[in-house]
């Protein structure tokens, strides 16, 4: 008997003992610390998403799709440009480990007038969706009823990148509280704008959908002016304002945002825009089908909020680090958001499987849900269970390797897998073997697989070489 317990224990030992080599307590508070605020921020910004659905959902399934088509396109281009700010964040990390406080001003006010330039075709290209949607062959009834909502989210996208650019300063510093204190003070404002212009309460116009893009323009100014106010105000960031920006390294660190930020947006256009791009492909197989698809997607993006904060917090984190040369550190950094990513996608895979056949009656009045829109979503969202594991890990392994300023590498496997794997494989699954919106939704799930499989593995390379030549990584 005590033989047998002893076993038992030297096992245990030896389970604890490998488990402690691959996840870190101490480390996992401080990823935690910068990353749960982003993550209550993400889902509240996702609660006004699913808001808009829900509210925009009463006026009719049409509406609906109508409104998922424009606001998934708006997407596409407003994550490309917003990833030219995420760039500010490893910049001010690693100047904040080297202890360069007097160039932390001169990135911000970069990074803010090379995300508002990105913002400029960004803008142009939203204001013509309705165009772009029609030449991939959605139903026109959709087109037409999205377009007055896609010439306002044109409109929207510069206070929305604006905030964008205060989101990824706020995070190199380590204030991530004020993100999820103004996003959910933002959430009733959102309500009440869409109460008055989408349904034409209190004396004001019925403007439809495009009643929503209105509530999304003065929503993002509010969050944008507040966190500004915030930032001006607080000794904690006032104190990077004392320094004057730097004109003669002006230009050095505009072109750094660029350089380091483009190949970031582009892995957001690959990632996210393949989803997003799913949408309007969706639209061809009908009203239906579409919004089936909507409401597995923003399930979707509610569940994004994990991934992408720890992806933010694993790219200040390493920045940090990297800059103060901590090899010890960084190693067990690595690990241990590794290690987390994987059982966060294990966790939430289950919960999507068990909550699959409910989550579609939230979105849609039960006498206005069909059967084909209910099965389909309960359809989809299994996909996107299964998608989780690899989803979370590839989206942490990306911003791991964004903190030491490899960006280039991510974009080329975003793109290989998204838009090589996951878009080529979704068409020819859809059209070819007539799939449908099954079709897509495999191919999405080969994508994210395909995209942790080459993040992790160029991780691991990071063996081969020492951590020391990483902590000076340059974008390329």
């Amino acid at each position: 008997m005590d033989n047998g317990i002893s076993k038992k224990e030297n096992l245990l030992d030896k389970i604890t003992w490998q488990f402690s080599q691959v996840f870190s307590i101490s480390e996992f508070g401080h990823l935690s610390k910068i990353a749960w605020p982003l993550i209550l921020s993400s889902l509240v910004t996702m609660s006004v998403s699913i808001t808009d659905v829900l509210m925009i959902g009463q006026l009719g399934t049409v509406q609906l799709a109508a409104a998922a088509a424009a606001s998934d396109y708006y997407s596409i281009f407003y994550y490309l440009a917003a990833g030219v700010a995420a760039a500010i964040s490893p910049l001010i990390a690693q100047a904040r480990g080297r202890k360069d406080f007097r160039i932390v001003k001169t990135i911000w006010v970069q990074g803010l007038i090379v995300t508002l330039l990105m913002g400029i075709p960004a803008a142009l290209a939203i204001y013509n969706a309705p165009m772009a949607l029609t030449l991939i062959g959605v139903d026109q009834a959709i087109v037409q009823t999205g377009t007055p909502y896609a010439h306002m989210m044109a409109i929207a996208v510069f206070p929305m990148l604006c905030l964008s650019v205060m989101h990824y300063f706020l995070s190199a510093l380590n204030r991530t509280r004020i993100i999820l204190y103004i996003t959910a003070a933002s959430l009733p404002v959102n309500i009440i704008g869409n109460y008055a212009f989408l349904y034409g309460n209190w004396g004001v116009p019925e403007m439809g959908v495009a009643g929503a893009g209105v509530a999304s323009i003065i929503t993002g100014s509010l969050m944008f002016f507040s966190l500004l106010i915030y930032v001006l105000k607080q000794q904690c960031t006032r104190k990077y304002f004392y320094f004057p920006v730097q004109n003669s390294k002006s230009a050095e660190i505009r072109n750094s945002v660029f350089v380091l930020g483009l190949p970031i947006g582009i892995s957001h256009f690959g990632e996210m825009g393949v989803f997003l791009f799913a949408t309007v492909s969706m639209g061809i197989f009908g009203a239906e089908v579409l919004a089936a698809h909507t409401i597995a997607l923003r399930m979707a993006g509610v569940f994004y909020a994990v991934p992408i904060a720890y992806a933010q917090a694993a790219m200040v984190r390493i920045g940090l680090l990297a800059g103060q040369k901590n090899i010890r550190l960084l190693t067990t950094a690595i690990k241990t958001a590794i290690s987390f990513s994987l059982m966060a996608g294990l966790l939430l895979m289950s919960v999507l499987i068990m909550t699959r056949y409910q989550l579609p009656g939230l979105f849609i009045e039960p006498q206005k849900m069909t059967d084909i829109v209910n099965q389909q979503a309960a359809l989809f969202i299994l996909l996107l269970a299964l998608m989780q594991p690899s989803m979370i890990v590839g989206t942490v392994g990306a911003g791991i390797l964004r903190g030491f300023k490899d960006s280039a590498k991510p974009m080329v496997y975003s793109l290989v897998s998204y838009w090589g794997c996951g878009f080529v494989g979704a068409l020819m699954l859809a059209f070819w073997l007539d799939l449908q919106g099954l079709g897509i939704w495999v191919g999405l799930l080969a994508a994210t697989i395909s995209f942790a499989v080459l993040v992790v593995k160029r991780i691991v390379d990071m063996r081969d070489v020492p951590l020391a030549q990483h902590t000076t990584l340059k974008a390329s």
